[in-house]
């Protein structure tokens, strides 16, 4: 069976609304918060290794509750919502495959184009640590409560994870596992309270 592809389409993805993105170069201008938001509520966290169906949008509405909980920071709780979006166009590979020498290119792409997604939306191009931290703990946290397995890896390698654990709990309790619909529809809530 042959599949039509354009010349100009062989880098390129097309997102639900048919909005066509060059992966090698993309015009993140284009791409409307309701394909992110889509394309994030249908990814699903840790590879699909994990109890429960917990997408990328509702590690997103964590990260922006994590991060105004801890630094009170409106600038803060943007990024953290936002640290994910190149993900609405690259998917999600688990980590450990990002950083294999060879798709060097693809964590380059990935990099590069969520500087243009921090530049849009918050006005600046690289992460602080501020979030790096949020997304540390909540990955302990996500572990802890939805692949034991996962954690006790991350335990190994991380002295602060029990802690980051205990802490996210007695903020934001257990994550909620948010089907497709509520958490696209939360997102989108969130996404005009921080943005719009």
């Amino acid at each position: 069976k042959k599949y039509f592809m354009s010349k100009t389409s062989t880098n390129s993805i097309v997102t639900l609304s048919g909005i066509e993105v060059d992966l090698l170069d993309p015009d993140i201008n284009v791409i409307p918060i309701e394909d992110i938001s889509h394309s994030l509520a249908r990814i699903c966290s840790f590879g699909n290794q994990i109890r429960k169906y917990y997408s990328v949008s509702e590690h997103s509405l964590n990260a922006a509750s994590l991060a105004k909980a801890l630094f009170n920071d409106r600038k803060l709780e943007q990024l953290a919502f936002c640290h994910e979006f190149a993900e609405s166009i690259f998917g999600d590979m688990p980590t450990p495959l990002k950083y294999l020498p060879s798709l060097q290119g693809y964590k380059f792409l990935e990099k590069q184009t969520m500087k243009l997604f921090y530049m849009k939306y918050c006005g600046i191009s690289k992460q602080p640590p501020e979030v790096s931290l949020v997304d540390e703990m909540l990955v302990c946290w996500e572990s802890y409560h939805l692949n034991i397995h996962i954690y006790n890896r991350i335990w190994l390698e991380n002295d602060n994870a029990a802690a980051y654990v205990e802490e996210v709990n007695g903020i934001l309790g257990t994550p909620e596992c948010l089907p497709y619909e509520e958490v696209k529809v939360r997102f989108e809530n969130k996404y005009q309270e921080l943005f719009v």
